[in-house]
């Protein structure tokens, strides 16, 4: 591991793997500097892409102090070049983190370049200039999700995790939410012909006494079983995930005469995530999906996605439990098909919370949702991440 950044910007030592990008930086930085902490490339890349109308400002004075900092300058020109190595850089993203004291927009300013070169990307793609703009835009709001939990404008390593979505041109922001093209691998889904129910099925996994994964909070001694699907000549076959999220131990024989195979592993999908500032109406998320399923459609015909696809708190149906029934969570998850996801049982607490916190009495209570969920924390219950989906139809 190389080590000249620890001493002095208290980061992670480098792995040996990328000595060369490192020695190719120091040529790069002391020929020319860095050419994205750079006024006039700040301002330049702000006008083609209006990228960070709120923070353009402060960019350019964080950056002059950024290229003062002989290490730091380095540093992140170092991240930059790092990054174009995209499968080593993502098999050792544990190793990479910021000085987020001294320069806590170190982070940022080394996706500089990646902003312009998503929306080149979107341009050749076609993408209407409101969605490029609203998709490079997620870098700013990053820094302003920080700031909400931390009280000033940063980049640490969980968002810069995130982005690397972004840098791999994933993500695209359409309307209300965010979408992303993945690949399934977990699921069938049947169709009943004749008035279009569907049943959704979970490919051979261990799951616990509740119908949940195996190993999931609290872990208890009680016997699971094996969810499967499988398909006969005449019939399907399986352990059916119920209404309520979670899966049934029995088997279930499904006639091929009444029922067809609309999505099964391997198919693509459209993954949903749900950006944080914002109302999250039915209105707004139907005008989303349309819009998505439309810019699919005419820009990336390379692919034939089946289903819109989330995983989040937002699908868990113990909300029900814990909201009113005309929230706009339950509203949001309504249409989806509910499934198990492998969780610990906490991903909500960082989403509601926000802050950090030691134990379940610090938590608090400021709304009726925080409230419930810290009442129900402290009980010794959870509240788990589900996924969803929206098959688009047999």
């Amino acid at each position: 591991m190389i080590d000249i950044f620890e001493k002095t910007l208290g980061v992670l030592p480098i792995p040996d793997e990328f000595a060369p990008v490192l020695a190719q930086a120091k040529k790069e930085y002391e020929r020319e500097g860095v050419f994205f902490l750079k006024e006039e490339y700040i301002l330049r890349l702000q006008q083609k892409t209006n990228a960070y109308p709120r923070l353009a400002s402060l960019l350019c004075e964080q950056a002059k102090e950024l290229a003062a900092d002989a290490d730091a300058a380095l540093y992140t020109l170092f991240l930059y070049r790092a990054m174009q190595q995209r499968a080593l850089f993502n098999a050792h993203l544990a190793h990479f983190d910021f000085p987020q004291k001294a320069h806590p927009l170190l982070a940022f300013f080394s996706f500089l370049p990646y902003i312009e070169e998503l929306w080149d990307f979107l341009a050749q793609k076609g993408i209407p200039q409101d969605v490029a703009v609203a998709t490079v835009q997620q870098f700013e709001a990053c820094v302003y999700v920080f700031e909400e939990r931390f009280d000033y404008l940063g980049m640490n390593k969980r968002y810069f995790d995130h982005m690397q979505g972004y840098v791999d041109r994933k993500f695209l922001n359409a309307g209300r939410l965010r979408y992303e093209i993945i690949e399934q691998h977990r699921l069938f889904v049947l169709e009943r012909k004749k008035d279009g129910k569907r049943v959704l099925f979970l490919k051979d996994a261990d799951m616990n006494a509740a119908g949940l994964y195996k190993g999931t909070p609290p872990v208890d001694d009680a016997p699971g079983f094996r969810a499967f699907f499988r398909e006969y000549e005449g019939y399907f076959e399986g352990t059916p995930v119920q209404e309520n999220g979670r899966c049934a131990p029995t088997c279930a024989r499904f006639d091929k005469n009444e029922w067809q195979l609309i999505l099964q592993p391997g198919d693509t999908c459209i993954s949903v995530h749900i950006p944080a500032p914002g109302p999250l109406t039915k209105e707004l998320c139907d005008e989303s999906y349309a819009l998505a399923r439309r810019l699919f459609s005419a820009h990336y015909p390379e692919i034939s996605p089946k289903a819109f696809h989330c995983h989040s708190w937002m699908m868990a149906p113990e909300l029900a439990e814990v909201m009113r029934p005309t929230s706009k969570v339950l509203e949001f998850q309504r249409p989806y098909l509910k499934y198990p996801a492998h969780t610990a049982g906490e991903d909500v607490l960082n989403f509601v919370f926000k802050l950090k916190f030691t134990s379940y009495a610090d938590l608090p209570e400021e709304t009726s949702l925080q409230r419930a969920l810290k009442a129900r924390y402290l009980a010794g219950g959870y509240l788990y991440e589900y996924c969803g989906i929206i098959p688009f139809g047999g």
